[in-house]
């Protein structure tokens, strides 16, 4: 592969051939700028990144998986190109965005690599795969022996490509393949349904209903990413093998907890080398037992249990903030806390001094996080199954809705919302002021109204979040009626005028953080629903349902206005700003420049790009 890289004649490249032929003052800067690096075009990008991803394999899993690996993703660039698409050889979605030209150009390139065919059907042996995965093998091998009641394991793996190719080699084992039914998921991406990478030798299809059979026991052996962990809620499994070592205490704690059976074991494999991680992880767990996070029985606290334990943390001591502000908070709720040292927690950001002695809102924001995901997807399944049910003309409207769940709670699930409701969604208060009616005469006491919207409650002790709170302020003065209608009563979902609020996370994290307070101090789902129609979501998630208001994601619509032209999205730095340009296949469509964040000037430049190819 390398030597491939090596030969590489870049001036053949298509984007190479395009900037010459473009030569505009962009297009001769891009080119200098591939000319000097000698990467940034996609064919090289893709390459560059293969040839790591192969040579990852081979130190991770051994050469078989390395060969394997290469000569799957050659096969399915060979195919593609000669418009083979059998599901067995490719996965369409996979080249179906690329341009021709790029998709032409690299098959011509990988004709020259020397592959072996071989290794796509090959078993693995002594010295083909790697020490760690020979040690997997081994631990599976001694579990099953140790077992008389069956095996149900899940080994978790970082890479989504690493799974597919360690799955292949687990089915293809001769004594594995004999004790065990293994099964692969990945979790679902966005990346899923746009332009995926050469070495995407996954097919989001071939998942479909894996879990269910591990459920069912027809699956005794999962290999998963850990993108897919939340997924597994399997009570029944009794081995847990994270090949590579967790990234984070959460990932640890779910990982861990999905071996729940009494005698279950939780292996982490990590390098002889690698003493002192090995220990952190054993300090963890230890810590984890000592705090009856994680039982000795090995069965998880209930979330009722859980939830008592976040209640009884929270602070009981004097608490940083006024009464009054308190309970102008537990109005906008519309709920009164048993126990503030809760709500205080739940409006203290990270930077705050008094965030090491009472915590701050993260924990909370968390727990929010998943208790909206869940409501809203009850309040979807509801409204949409109300719907079918109600469809007496036959034409399938309700079936249509259930289709488009995940659409709708993207659109009241994201910080892009959360943070509008936090600026939007406000608490009033009587207040007085000394007024002279005209120059010269009495002064009076005038009453006013004064409206206080969730985020100012927030206590902080940072420069930076005080200047970005002004900066949004005024934003959202400019744009707060478009907001308002839009949400009242257009046809479609307001992505672009949310993406110029650019609401900070701790805006969506304050709307989470407070729906995680009254949960813990309440123990009620219903009143955390009550919460949400207090502040609009679940009036607006309704109104998205029953009027069919346009959901779909700027980026989405494009990559449909789109078609088979590939959509590329090129971000520069440029005045202390950004700025985007998308080109759908070879043709510049939209450049937009702004001081925003990535994320922000690509739903702009996408939604203008929509524009100008719809007209």
């Amino acid at each position: 592969m390398r030597a491939i890289l090596a030969r590489l004649d870049i001036q053949k490249d298509p984007e190479i051939i395009r900037y010459r032929t473009e030569n505009t003052k962009w297009s001769r800067a891009r080119l200098a700028r591939v000319l000097e690096t000698g990467r940034g075009t996609f064919v090289l990008d893709q390459l560059q990144t293969f040839c790591g991803r192969a040579e990852a394999m081979s130190d991770t899993l051994g050469t078989l998986a390395a060969d394997f690996y290469i000569a799957k993703v050659v096969n399915m660039v060979l195919a593609s190109a000669r418009g083979v698409h059998p599901a067995s050889v490719v996965d369409q979605t996979i080249f179906h965005t690329w341009d021709y030209s790029s998709k032409i150009y690299l098959a011509g390139l990988l004709k020259g690599v020397q592959v072996d065919w071989d290794a796509l059907t090959k078993a693995p042996a002594t010295g083909s795969v790697s020490t760690k995965a020979d040690r997997l093998v081994r631990i599976l091998l001694r579990s099953h022996h140790n077992r008389s009641d069956g095996n149900r394991g899940i080994v978790f793996v970082t890479e989504r490509v690493t799974a597919v190719v360690l799955h292949h080699l687990l089915s293809q084992h001769a004594t594995i393949s004999k004790l065990f039914r293994v099964g692969c998921v990945l979790g679902s991406s966005r990346h899923d349904r746009g332009r995926r990478d050469l070495g995407d030798v996954h097919n989001p299809a071939d998942q479909s209903g894996t879990i269910k059979k591990f459920r069912r026991g027809e699956v005794n052996l999962m290999v998963a990413t850990s993108v897919a962990e939340e997924g597994l809620d399997v009570s029944a499994c009794n081995l847990v093998v994270c090949f590579d070592p967790p990234m984070s205490a959460k990932s640890f704690i779910q990982h861990r907890g999905r071996a729940r059976q009494a005698g279950s074991e939780y292996v982490i494999l990590v390098d002889q080398t690698a003493q002192k991680e090995e220990k952190d992880w054993e300090r963890m767990e230890a810590e984890l037992r000592a705090k009856d996070l994680l039982p000795s029985s090995m069965d998880l606290p209930s979330l009722e249990v859980g939830r008592m334990q976040l209640y009884d943390l929270a602070s009981s001591s004097d608490i940083p903030l006024a009464a009054a502000d308190l309970a102008m908070v537990e109005t906008l709720a519309g709920y009164s806390f048993r126990k503030r040292g809760l709500l205080v927690e739940a409006l203290t950001h990270g930077s705050d001094l008094s965030a090491q002695e009472h915590d701050c809102y993260n924990r909370l924001a968390f727990l929010g996080n998943a208790i909206i995901e869940n409501l809203v997807s009850d309040a979807i399944y509801r409204e949409c199954s109300a719907q079918r049910d109600d469809d007496k003309s036959g034409g399938g409207g309700g079936c249509r809705l259930l289709g488009a769940m995940s659409s709708y709670r993207a659109a009241v699930v994201n910080r892009y919302y959360l943070g509008y409701l936090a600026m939007a969604r406000n608490v009033s208060q009587a207040r007085r002021r000394v007024k002279e009616l005209r120059a010269g005469t009495d002064l009076v006491l005038e009453q006013y109204s004064a409206e206080f919207p969730l985020w100012r409650f927030l206590k902080h002790c940072s420069g930076e979040v005080a200047a970005e709170m002004s900066a949004a302020e005024t934003r959202f003065a400019t744009l707060r009626g478009d907001l308002a209608q839009a949400v009242e009563s257009a046809d479609a979902y307001p992505w672009l005028l949310l993406a110029q609020l650019r609401a900070t996370d701790f805006y969506a994290d304050v709307v989470e953080s407070l729906v995680g307070a009254v949960f813990v101090d309440s123990g009620a789902m219903e009143t955390c629903e009550g919460l949400l129609d207090r502040m609009g979501l679940m009036p607006y998630l309704r109104r998205i349902i029953r009027d069919e208001v346009d959901v779909v994601h700027p980026k989405e619509r494009l990559q449909a206005l789109a078609g088979d032209k590939a959509v590329k999205y090129e971000m520069r730095k440029e005045g202390g700003g950004l700025t985007c340009a998308i080109f759908v296949g070879d043709r510049l469509v939209a450049r937009v420049e702004d001081r925003a964040t990535v994320d922000d000037v690509c739903i702009k430049a996408a939604a203008e790009s929509v524009v100008r190819l719809s007209s």
